[in-house]
């Protein structure tokens, strides 16, 4: 991922029309036997990564220093936050990334990390309780503040539009990156595949923020996060079937790559949409039946008049109203 090489090459694409000599992922494609010890440490990874690994740490042991060890944010939870920060070194750091130049179908895996992966365990592992703990006093109330007013719109809090907007945000991104000749300009030039992977990732988290990032008593509207969830398993199957029951190779950059790694290129390409189709589905489903159970245990407190239980007491006075609870 190296900006000022790839800008020549992007220039280039952009004044002939043609990207079939650029690779993103390097000078030239590695052979299945030698492309697992390419590991790429590039500074524009890596250092997001240490950064927010070190704040949520920071964060994190702060809040347990306060309030004692999984009180605020539970052991799991700090557990799936970290669970989801290999996740992304494993898509982006790891020999999976100069692989995924090779076959599509390690692409597709490489696209489904950044996606239903790695987002759903950052969001589960309330980064932004962590975030607000990591921050110096004052800016903790300020930000608690501003933090409570996106969390209540992302989650759909008194009639927001937002929950359906980052379904049809996420929706778009995914259709978009896979239109074939945007995917081909995606795999060989490495400008346009930062910004793919950056749209996968950013509208994929503000999707499960809507859906798992949840107090218990905001259950009782779990009734349109469940269409919401069969909307992106929907979306997300079409495309996965189209690709799967294509007649020929719908992408020109692993026409020739399968090749080199044993494999024909539209068997390659049905098990890319195999991968895209069947695993999201699944999940998709196990997310709906959660909501669907919290949604009947929340409506049935509310019928008995009950409270909603909070998973943790209220620590930090300026910012006890602002934070989400686990």
């Amino acid at each position: 991922m190296r900006w000022r090489s790839c800008l020549p090459a992007l220039l280039g694409v952009v004044l002939t029309g043609r990207a079939s000599s650029l690779l993103a992922h390097g000078t030239e494609l590695h052979s299945p036997a030698e492309v697992w010890r390419q590991w790429d440490f590039d500074p524009a990874v890596v250092v997001p990564l240490v950064i927010a690994t070190v704040w949520y740490s920071r964060g994190l042991l702060g809040l347990w220093r306060r309030a004692g060890i999984g009180r605020g944010i539970t052991v799991r939870q700090a557990a799936s936050y970290y669970a989801g920060t290999l996740v992304l070194i494993a898509a982006l750091i790891s020999p999976l990334d100069a692989a995924s130049a090779g076959l599509f179908s390690l692409h597709m895996t490489q696209h489904l990390l950044l996606i239903l992966v790695a987002p759903p365990l950052l969001v589960v592992g309330a980064a932004d309780v962590a975030f607000l703990w990591g921050l110096p006093l004052q800016w903790r109330q300020r930000f608690g503040r501003f933090e409570h007013g996106v969390g209540r719109a992302l989650t759909g809090e008194s009639g927001s539009t937002v929950p359906l907007l980052a379904v049809l945000l996420a929706t778009g991104v995914l259709w978009l990156w896979h239109l074939p000749a945007l995917y081909d300009l995606a795999v060989r030039v490495e400008a346009v595949h930062i910004a793919e992977h950056f749209g996968f990732f950013i509208s994929a988290l503000l999707f499960w923020v809507t859906v798992l990032r949840l107090r218990p008593r905001d259950h009782v509207r779990n009734g349109m996060r469940i269409l919401y969830v069969f909307a992106m398993a929907l979306q997300g199957s079409i495309l996965g079937a189209l690709i799967t029951f294509a007649a020929r190779p719908l992408y020109e950059s692993h026409i020739e790559s399968a090749g080199i790694w044993g494999m024909e290129p539209l068997v390659d390409q049905q098990l890319a949409g195999l991968i895209m189709w069947v695993p999201p589905a699944l999940l998709y489903i196990g997310v709906a039946a959660y909501l669907f159970v919290n949604w009947l245990n929340a409506v049935g407190r509310r019928a008995d008049g009950r409270r909603s239980p909070v998973s943790s007491r209220q620590w930090e006075e300026e910012i006890r109203d602002e934070r989400w609870e686990g």
